[in-house]
């Protein structure tokens, strides 16, 4: 393997206008797809924080709103363990009175 010698191809590249041209347009072409590319996974990323902003947000949305109903149900049982407990203050009142 060593003792083989390299060949030389015996075609050459045509250097011309016409062969300038393409390899630029081939260039742009693939500056352009690498572009495409770098935007869009900038795009996912940016994409993936914000679902990532919105999804803990949403929890604590939904853990709000659960806490905000719990404490409503308290409130309404207070407010119902209040009207009674001043029923029964009227009642001893009156009671004193008589």
């Amino acid at each position: 393997m060593a003792d083989e010698k390299v060949q030389l191809a015996k075609v050459k590249r045509l250097e011309n206008d016409y062969t300038r041209q393409l390899d630029h347009q081939q260039a742009v072409q693939h500056h352009t797809r690498w572009l495409g590319r770098r935007r869009m996974r900038r795009a996912l990323r940016i994409g993936l924080v914000f679902a990532v902003f919105a999804l803990i947000l949403g929890i604590q949305l939904i853990r709000t709103n659960a806490s905000l109903h719990k404490v409503n149900q308290q409130v309404a049982t207070s407010e119902r363990q209040l009207t009674k407990t001043k029923a029964e203050n009227t009642q001893l009142i009156l009671k004193l009175n008589n």
